[in-house]
């Protein structure tokens, strides 16, 4: 509904009531592997705002933006780069790659049935940044995914170029490239 804002900060996710200017609830997490908390990197609503996801490190977190309190946690290959839901909230896409060369994975969550359903994945050299405000040698922070306003079409930037994928729903989803833009 456009009241509440949400902010990655050292010390977790906090979410912001613009109406009554004050920080309502924040979400962190820590590893049991590594008894430390992990600085989010990310942050996403879902579109009916009653659901959040945050990345912290190697995990996506699926959590109520007004409690705190946490629904669901899937990992990844690598360091959370960009979260974004499907239009109706039903599919989540993360984008995960490593801090150096590697591979870059996109993950794909069915949230009802709490279970991936479509991965993509390349190997990269490093991706550097581009254009005039580019600091020369400083790495990406990594790719950025994002839906369609519609839902069937999910567009991955990866620093050079976009890549546009087709997303089919059934009992599962099967990715078709449908191409990309380069600029």
């Amino acid at each position: 509904d456009g009241r509440l804002l949400a902010y990655v900060a050292d010390d977790g996710v906090h979410v912001f009531d613009l109406d009554t200017r004050s920080t309502i609830t924040r979400f962190n997490w820590q590893d049991p592997s590594w008894s430390l908390s992990w600085a989010p990197t990310e942050v996403a609503f879902a579109p009916d705002g009653r659901t959040a996801a945050s990345g912290h490190r190697d995990w996506v977190r699926l959590w109520d933006p007004l409690t705190g309190a946490e629904r669901m946690a899937f990992r990844m290959l690598d360091w959370v780069r960009s979260l974004a839901f499907a239009p109706d909230g039903s599919v989540l896409a993360a984008a995960s790659s490593p801090l150096s060369e590697g591979r870059t994975t996109v993950k794909l969550w069915d949230l009802e049935r709490q279970q991936e359903i479509g991965t993509l994945e390349w190997e990269d050299a490093r991706e550097r940044p581009v254009g005039p405000f580019a600091p020369k040698g400083v790495p990406l922070a990594g790719p950025v995914v994002r839906f369609a306003p519609q839902g069937g079409l999910l567009a991955i930037l990866r620093n050079t170029h976009v890549e546009l994928w087709e997303v089919v729903r059934g009992d599962g989803v099967d990715p078709s490239r449908l191409g990309e833009l380069k600029h």
